[in-house]
């Protein structure tokens, strides 16, 4: 009592009575600011636990996000350039009228395609463009250019062959996409012209070191450009006068001759750059006066509200954890001031001024914050090296850079210390700047309006992040299962085994087979077709026709999908391919099943050998050659086809000897268009012998073209049949991740809010205890608080999400549409009342798991406040 007397006195006092200056004042800066530091720090430990989690739960958010929003940043990056930079409009050239235009209507072989094709832009129309030097073209931007059996010529004497795709483009184009050198870090500046791009690694791949690599393409993903846009070498080409189609050539070598082809061709549109001070509406005037056999049409870029709403729930759900965790920490830091507000106020009473005060909190703010950079860049650091390679394994081009990464989090946290800064000044102004009377002698309010905002953000978020994780679960699942065929499929006999394209090979290396096989390093080389056709009308072979595709074409005639799979015996065995002889009753095994076709004179040793009973329904069919396959089982189909190719074929054939023809199956059935097969070997090393026969093809492909540039097209069959299996698999886990880091995060952030809170209402629960109150009474006092704020919240969740949900059943609905409007069924994607229900429940899902988490650690923490000794609590205070 005489303590708050004289805080009393000494208010009043203020009001006309100067205070004698204090010595925190006189203290130089520097030792000032250190001695907030110090006494920072040992608030840090006093509450060491709470700080913990919060700084964890800091530094896991930074990095998550910052993953993200550099990822997104680079998408949205590239977006910009490539559709919606006003400096650079795209023009596409039609040969007819506008009012052709206007009036065209598709053919029937063109159903599908709303306007009419229009104009490549050809070796002829760039040199005509650019001698028109119209006074608001700068210079054409990025294209393609395939390039047939062209011959580079480097004075008299010629150089290496180049069959192959090259990307072209202006001088510029490399300065806007933000490209860095490998060898300085920096950003590539404008280029000269006829410039060529290559990257260190492949070259050596492709070349070896000390070859010059002129004409071959820096290869690129559209999507991923900015991220891994790492360029290394700038190799300067020979001039050649007269040529004005150099200046926007700078990846292709500028000195070809085209044998056979008198003119190639590029992307069907032209993006061009203005000059200053011109826009797109000049230069599509100057274009239609300079072209008039042409209609030219600007390309008005639509803002695409699908993919920026799924680039802005990728943020969110990046962002999310972030949130959590400083949602969590500002909570923390409000509970924490209201408990130290005596501390505040004595301070006060010894000469500290606001201003003091603030400097002091605020340092504890830095020190957490200091604390989290440091986590930050050690868990990027080790994410970079440890799990990014893990994902790039699977998929190539998703690459990040690591110092701008760590720049990006440390930003991250630089704006989310500046933002917090911000919110704890608001809220401890009344604490600071209210009378010391008002505050010395009490404990403050253990619950503030502002605390019960940060819970209630933490929970909608976490529930809305559980909500969209569940659903991103469905729909990999959905992905999987059509990749799967829904069935799990052993992987172990598609490793180590490489595949490579069969006619390619025998065209480049005759006798590839021989040769490989002469090498003693490779057990077997089997080979694999994969043909598809299609048929018209009603009449078909409904056992043959296994897998059909229904579609309807212009005439409304059923459209009926026949495919074949051939492979020989032995490739069959080293995939372990299991042969049954029945079909299976399982649905998800009936759809990957094909019927399984042997030489006739074959079936009774393979029927033998596979363990297959003799069927009474022997089915024999003239497939091939004119020669004879009966039906002798069921098999499912290589993960190839249902992955990399067409679907699940037809029916199976296990041919002896495919001969080599581009048209492999003549299907007899009347009327069925056959397209070209899918040709590959598949080469299976011998045990442990996989790098030395990588090496073995490369050797023999080098001694076979020795002036060939392009690289040796072969894979890994188990890295390419599986990637998008692989990635959906990295997806889940990844999902299942953000699901547990989000849960954990809630869980240490509301055992710390409770811990607080129970130790600022100590006393008040020891007075109850010894008024008679009971455990339950005391969980029900804390209990109810949090019951109300998850009420609260779920009901905002299921708010927000329906109209989401909306979304999703017009979009569902706006396919069936467009189904039946292009009569193509594969459009349709309506929602059915299983679907619906699966929906609601994920919602409800994702509330009660978050509900349910949060109940069982309060439940744990309030037990144990129950059971508090209420004596020494008092004696304590």
């Amino acid at each position: 009592t005489q303590i708050i007397t004289n805080m009393e006195n000494h208010n009043q006092s203020q009001s006309h009575v100067h205070s004698t200056p204090s010595p925190c004042g006189r203290v130089w800066g520097g030792v000032f600011f250190l001695h907030h530091l110090k006494t920072a720090w040992r608030n840090l430990l006093k509450y060491k636990k709470q700080n913990l989690i919060s700084i964890a739960c800091l530094a896991v958010g930074v990095v998550c996000f910052a993953v993200v929003f550099q990822v997104g940043s680079a998408y949205l990056k590239n977006l910009y350039y490539t559709k919606y930079d006003t400096g650079r409009p795209i023009f596409h050239f039609y040969e007819m009228t506008e009012e052709e235009y206007k009036n065209y209507t598709p053919s029937a072989d063109n159903n599908f395609k709303p306007e009419p094709p229009n104009m490549y832009i050809t070796d002829s129309f760039v040199e005509k463009l650019y001698n028109l030097e119209l006074p608001a073209m700068r210079e054409l931007h990025g294209y393609d250019i395939w390039v047939q059996d062209a011959k580079f010529e480097d004075g008299t004497d010629i150089g290496k062959t180049c069959i192959s795709h090259f990307m072209t483009c202006s001088p510029r184009y490399l300065h806007y996409q933000k490209y860095r050198s490998a060898i300085t870090g920096k950003i590539i500046p404008e280029l000269e012209e006829g410039e060529i791009l290559i990257t260190d690694q492949l070259r050596d791949q492709v070349y070896g070191k000390d070859v010059d690599p002129r004409g071959f393409q820096v290869s690129e993903s559209y999507y991923w450009k900015g991220v891994n846009g790492v360029i290394s070498d700038v190799i300067n080409t020979k001039e050649r006068s007269n040529d004005r189609m150099d200046k926007s050539i700078i990846l292709c070598h500028k000195n070809f001759v085209i044998e056979n082809q008198p003119d190639y061709y590029y992307k069907q549109y032209a993006q061009i750059e203005l000059n200053e001070g011109y826009t797109a509406e000049e230069l599509h005037e100057q274009l239609a006066n300079a072209f008039p056999e042409y209609y030219v049409k600007l390309q008005q870029p639509d803002f695409d509200w699908q993919t920026f709403s799924i680039l802005a729930i990728v943020l969110l759900l990046g962002g999310s954890v972030l949130l959590i965790g400083v949602t969590g920490f500002l909570k923390m830091q409000l509970q924490l001031f209201g408990l130290r507000s005596r501390e505040l106020a004595l301070r006060r009473t010894m000469g500290a001024k606001p201003r003091h005060l603030y400097g002091l909190l605020m340092a504890e703010i830095v020190l957490v914050f200091a604390i989290t950079a440091l986590v930050t860049s050690f868990i990027t650091i080790q994410l970079v090296h440890n799990a990014l390679p893990i994902i790039q394994s699977v998929h190539e081009k998703f690459m990040i850079d690591t110092n701008q990464l760590v720049e990006t989090s440390l930003w991250i946290c630089l704006v989310t210390l500046a933002g917090s800064i911000v919110v704890v000044i608001c809220s401890v102004y009344r604490q600071v700047h209210s009378p010391v009377g008002m505050r010395v002698g009490r404990s403050g309010s253990p619950r503030t309006a502002g605390q019960s905002i940060m819970i209630c953000i933490q929970f909608i978020i976490s529930m809305l992040l559980t909500f969209a994780v569940l659903g991103a679960f469905y729909i990999l699942n959905e992905l999987a299962d059509a990749k799967y065929g829904g069935v799990e499929e052993d992987k172990e006999p598609y490793r180590n085994v490489i595949m490579a394209g069969l006619f390619t090979m025998d065209d480049k290396i005759p006798g590839f087979k021989d040769k490989v096989m002469q090498t003693g390093l490779v057990e077997h080389i089997g080979k694999y077709f994969y043909s598809s056709g299609e048929t018209y009308g009603t009449e078909y072979d409904e056992e043959l026709f296994v897998r059909t595709r229904l579609m309807l074409n212009e005439n409304r005639d059923t459209i009926y999908g026949v495919s074949v799979l051939t492979t020989d015996e032995v490739t069959l065995d080293l995939l372990n391919v299991k042969i049954t002889a029945e079909k299976p009753t399982d649905e998800k095994l009936q759809a990957v099943t094909c019927a399984l076709y042997v030489r006739s004179e074959e079936v009774e040793r393979l029927r033998e050998k596979w363990n297959l009973p003799i069927s009474s329904d022997v089915q024999t069919r003239n497939l091939y050659r004119n020669n004879d396959y009966t039906l002798i089982g069921y098999a499912m189909s290589l993960m190839g086809s249902r992955t990399e190719f067409f679907g699940v074929p037809s029916y199976w054939v296990v041919e002896p000897d495919v001969y080599r023809e581009k048209t492999v199956w003549t299907v007899p059935i009347p009327n069925v268009k056959t397209y070209g097969p899918t040709d590959l070997y598949l080469i299976f090393p011998k045990e442990g012998q996989y790098n030395e026969v990588m090496e073995a093809l490369t050797d023999i492909y080098r001694e076979a073209k020795p002036d060939d540039m392009n690289p040796l097209k072969v894979k890994d069959l188990y890295e390419t049949w599986f990637k998008e299996i692989r990635l959906i698999e990295m997806m889940r886990k990844l999902c299942f991740m953000l699901v547990v880091v989000s849960i954990l995060c809630i869980m240490a952030s509301v055992y710390s809010a409770i811990s607080l809170e129970s130790r600022g209402r100590q006393k008040e629960v020891a007075l109850r205890k010894i008024h008679g109150a009971h455990t339950r009474d005391i969980i029900h006092l804390f209990g109810n608080y949090y019951l109300r704020l998850l009420g609260i919240s779920a009901l905002v969740v299921s708010v927000v999400s329906l109209p989401f949900i909306i979304t999703l059943v017009n979009n569902a609905n706006l396919m069936t549409e467009m189904a039946l409007a292009t009569h193509n069924m594969d459009y349709v994607n309506s929602f059915d009342t299983t679907e619906w229900i699966m929906i609601l429940l994920y919602l409800l899902l994702s509330i009660l798991i978050v509900a349910s988490i949060t109940l069982l650690t309060i439940g744990n923490k309030i037990y144990r406040v129950s059971q508090i000794k209420a004596a020494e609590v008092l004696k304590k205070e």
